[in-house]
């Protein structure tokens, strides 16, 4: 299984807003990454199997049925980094 990018952002969140446009770089970057931007307030929260997201913008890296977080903002090539280096593991 491939591993699925997710970032979850909240409305009017200061952080979320900057991370969003380096979310969408980082997905141009690689567009063999499966790589989603959710609501942290929608329905897709639990059904990723967390209770709540308290701190915004959340990225979680799934892999198989684990998954790695890191909350806060970061730039595309720090998001390519923090994903290789879990990869490798």
């Amino acid at each position: 299984m491939r591993p699925m990018l997710l970032l979850f952002t909240a409305k009017d969140c200061p952080a979320c807003a900057a991370a969003i446009p380096e979310f969408e770089r980082f997905k141009g970057r690689n567009p063999m990454q499966m790589a989603l931007q959710l609501d942290a307030d929608g329905p897709y929260v639990e059904s990723m199997g967390m209770k709540q997201i308290r701190e915004t913008p959340l990225y979680v890296l799934r892999l198989e049925e684990e998954g790695v977080t890191h909350v806060g903002l970061m730039k595309a090539e720090a998001l390519e980094k923090w994903i290789r280096g879990i990869e490798k593991g």
